[in-house]
């Protein structure tokens, strides 16, 4: 039950998926087929105007859609509240789902606003994240009606017009596919907004578990749309402060660590410079101690311009006896010790620096600290496309990293370059 129950609000979570292909009562049993002749809008197209129907000066789109669901052999029951501030791109979701007489019901609330997420359950504090928009929008905070497979690049949107949901004209977005990661499923999700008006009609979601378990879930949800004056909600309505959010500050845990250790970092900005974009710390990670040499902290700085973004530039704060404890432990069988990576090194005041160049694809040393020799391998013949720095400082080494973000949609931190790297050592202080 306690797994069914965390899928089910995964399902409906804003920015996480929508809702599934299970009908209302009284209609058919399957999506009626595309009428002959219909005329063809693309996603983009289907994003503004609906972006238009809910738009309306000194007015606030409000929606409650009852909730139906099925899972295994049980069935949940729910209603989601939305509204949406489209010029101001805020938006405001609350969930109640009702379980079992032995499940407590489940409430949560999710504010959008300034490009952000900010969800609040009863059973933890305020947690804040991205909210990207969809393809074909500019508007975040519209995601909490279209939910978020239909603003996944890696599963395309079909559109159908000239369709018909409960006996009034529609036009359909359809998103399906297969999940990627251990836990495979297949999805499929449709949406029907009102052909006139381009209001939302209802959403629905199929999920089925690819692996042994075989369980499946279907959702439904139906639509009562309305306007409300903008000046009749309280004048916090979109303000997460009003869930308890307060804002932490990312260096706080740097105050925790050991006083005899000097961190350098990139402060809590660091300006854009030659080209490269500018950071800013996202969080600091202090490990617990362990039996082996290790770590005393990891700083992430983040793009900027991307408030929840991925990491772009991590700094590994180590104790220069520790680092050379990790390195004898390691005999030679890190990344940058293979035969494939170039090295420059060079001595700086207190210290000196080395930026490694290699790939991200190459041959490895043996896990067994034995080297590879290079008569052994072949390596890449195309240009190093992978960097690394790592900078002895009076007391402290520092490993210096651009990480890529993997998943759907890789991407390549800009920092990822020798030029980046450079970037890097010479903005580094201590704290």
């Amino acid at each position: 039950m306690q797994l069914a129950r965390a899928i089910f609000w995964a399902l409906l979570a804003p920015l996480a998926v929508v809702t599934a292909a299970c009908w209302p009562e009284g209609e058919e049993t399957a999506p009626p087929e595309p009428t002959v002749g219909i005329s063809r809008m693309s996603l983009g197209d289907v994003y503004s105007r609906l972006a238009e129907a809910v738009a309306r000066p000194g007015m606030v789109f409000y929606t409650v859609a009852q909730v139906e669901g099925r899972y295994l052999e049980g069935t949940l029951s729910g209603e989601m509240q939305i509204w949406l501030d489209v010029e101001r791109d805020l938006g405001r979701q609350e969930l109640r789902g009702e379980f079992p007489a032995d499940v407590a019901p489940y409430e949560e609330t999710t504010i959008v606003a300034g490009g952000a997420s900010y969800r609040h359950t009863a059973d933890r504090p305020t947690e804040a994240g991205a909210a990207p928009p969809c393809p074909g929008t500019n508007s975040a905070a519209l995601s909490l009606l279209l939910g978020w497979w239909p603003c996944w690049e890696d599963f395309p949107a079909q559109v159908m017009t000239g369709v018909s949901y409960g006996g009034r004209p529609a036009v359909r977005v359809v998103t399906e596919g297969t999940s990627w990661g251990e836990d495979e499923f297949t999805f499929e999700t449709t949406i029907h907004l009102d052909e006139a008006s381009f209001l939302p009609l209802a959403t629905s979601v199929h999920w089925a578990d690819s692996g042994e378990r075989g369980q499946s879930f279907e959702f439904t949800m139906l639509f009562d749309n309305e306007f409300v004056p903008t000046d009749s909600l309280p004048p916090d309505f979109f303000d997460p402060a009003f869930m308890g959010y307060v804002y932490r500050d990312p260096a706080e845990p740097l105050h925790d660590l050991d006083p005899s250790l000097t961190v350098y970092w990139l402060g809590k900005e660091f300006p854009a410079d030659g080209g490269l974009p500018g950071l800013a710390l996202s969080s600091v990670y202090i490990p617990e101690q362990g039996s082996g040499p290790g770590y005393e902290a990891i700083l992430d700085y983040r793009l900027a311009d991307e408030p929840f973004g991925p990491a772009s530039v991590t700094l590994q704060e180590w104790r220069l006896e520790e680092w050379q404890a990790f390195l004898d432990q390691a005999r030679g069988g890190n990344w940058w010790d293979s035969p494939c990576v170039q090295s420059e090194e060079r001595a700086i005041e207190g210290g000196s620096v080395v930026i490694f160049k290699g790939y991200n694809e190459m041959p490895l040393p043996m896990p067994s600290g034995t080297p590879v020799l290079p008569e052994e391998v072949t390596c890449p013949a195309s240009p190093p496309d992978r960097f690394i720095a790592q900078a002895y400082l009076p007391a402290t080494f520092i490993l210096v990293d651009a990480p890529g973000v993997g998943g759907p949609h890789p991407t390549e931190s800009p920092y990822n370059s020798p030029e980046g790297m450079e970037a890097i050592l010479r903005g580094l202080k201590p704290r």
